[in-house]
């Protein structure tokens, strides 16, 4: 028995993940921009970003080295670690926590009340 002669081998990328833009709060109500930056984000033909695990972010859009998404609506208060899953690979950003809040706008004050 031989092998057969193995001429093209071609290697796909390993996406990886560096790091969250500055926002790592937003409104329960959903609409919150994420940024999430890394290497090879743009491979593979499926893609989800989950805010712990369960809280889908739609992506916006998309490039080799960025994925932007907006935040869904979700019923109560969490706080979690933003995922993106490729092909069904998750990749985990560790830099950071994501957190809905509650935040009302006070109409008598030029302040914002978390």
């Amino acid at each position: 028995y031989s092998l057969p002669n193995i001429t093209d081998v071609r290697t796909t990328p390993f996406p990886e993940t560096n790091s969250l833009s500055d926002t790592l709060y937003g409104v329960k109500e959903g609409g919150t921009e994420l940024v999430l930056y890394g290497t090879n984000l743009g491979i593979g033909s499926e893609r989800n970003v989950f805010i712990q695990d369960i809280f889908p972010c739609v992506i916006t859009d998309l490039g080799t080295t960025s994925i932007t998404c907006e935040t869904t609506e979700i019923n109560n208060l969490e706080t979690g670690i933003v995922s993106v899953r490729i092909d069904g690979y998750e990749l985990r950003f560790q830099s950071g926590l994501f957190s809905y809040v509650n935040l009302e706008v006070s109409l008598t004050e030029d302040r914002f009340i978390t």
